[in-house]
C-alpha cells in the first residue's frame, strides 16, 4: 500500500477529456515483481489505453479493476455528445461536470441532478451512460428497491435512448447475466463481452458470452458492453 501512495504522488492530476491526457500512461513500465501486464486492450477495432486513476481502479497493479477499461471507453464515447444523461453516478468522481444529467436516487454526490428511480424517467432523444450501475438494480443495493427489474431496465434504454453506452459486471446480477446470454443474438449488433485474463490483466473481447462467469474475489472478472 505504501508504493502504491507513493506511486499516486508522482502522477499528475489532469482532466481525462483533454487532448493530452494519455501521455503517461503509454510510457510507464509494464512490469512490477511478479509479472508484465497490458496497459491497453481493443474495441470495435481500436486500440485504447487502460484507464487509470486513484479511485476504485489500480494504479499499474496487477488487479486492476473493471473501471480500468469502463472509463476508456467512456471517455471516448462522450467525445462530442451533448444530450448525455448519466444513470448511476460514476462521473462525477472522475470528471466533475462533465456530464450536466445524472440520475441517482441514493448518491450523495452534489453534481446529481435526478434523485428519482431510473423508471421515472424517459431517455427518448438523449445519448445514456450508465457505469456498473444496471446491475443492482432490484438487488436492493444502496437502499434501492428490490422490486424493480434489471432486465427492465437494460430494455427501457436499449428501446428509447438515441445512442448508449452501458456496462454492465458479469456474476453480480445472475438473472441479468442468464437474460444477456439467452438474448446475445438480439442483441448482437451492440453487445461486446470482455473477460480479463487474470495471468497479465489483459481484457480480451470474447466471440460470444459464456454461460457463468464469477464475480470477484476483488470485482468483476468480465463485463458485457452495450453500445451505440
Amino acid at each position: 500500500m505504501h508504493k502504491i501512495r507513493k506511486l499516486l504522488n508522482k502522477i499528475p492530476i489532469v482532466k481525462l477529456w483533454d487532448n493530452n491526457v494519455n501521455k503517461y500512461m503509454g510510457n510507464r513500465t509494464k512490469r512490477n515483481s511478479k509479472f508484465v501486464y497490458s496497459d491497453s486492450f481493443f474495441f470495435e477495432g481500436r486500440q485504447f489505453n487502460l484507464f487509470q486513476h486513484e479511485i476504485n481502479v489500480g494504479v499499474f497493479s496487477e488487479r486492476m479493476t473493471e473501471r480500468a477499461i469502463e472509463l476508456a471507453l467512456a471517455d471516448d464515447w462522450l467525445q462530442n455528445r451533448f444530450d448525455v444523461c448519466e444513470v448511476g453516478a460514476v462521473t462525477p468522481y472522475y470528471w466533475p461536470g462533465r456530464v450536466k444529467i445524472i440520475i441517482d436516487p441514493y448518491d450523495s454526490n452534489t453534481l446529481v441532478t435526478d434523485r428519482v428511480s431510473l423508471f421515472e424517467r424517459s431517455y427518448i432523444g438523449l445519448d445514456v451512460l450508465s457505469i456498473s450501475t444496471i446491475e443492482h438494480v432490484g438487488t436492493g443495493d444502496y437502499g434501492l428497491s428490490p422490486h424493480e427489474s434489471a432486465i427492465e431496465a437494460l430494455e427501457l434504454i436499449i428501446k428509447q435512448a438515441r445512442t448508449f453506452l452501458l456496462t454492465i459486471p458479469l456474476g453480480y446480477n445472475k438473472l441479468l447475466d442468464a437474460y444477456c446470454f439467452m438474448n446475445q443474438d438480439k442483441y448482437k449488433y451492440c453487445l461486446s463481452i470482455y473477460s480479463r485474463n487474470t495471468i497479465d490483466n489483459r481484457w480480451e473481447k470474447e466471440l460470444s458470452m459464456s454461460k457463468e462467469y464469477q464475480y470477484g474475489p476483488k470485482w468483476a472478472n468480465a463485463i458485457a458492453v452495450f453500445y451505440k
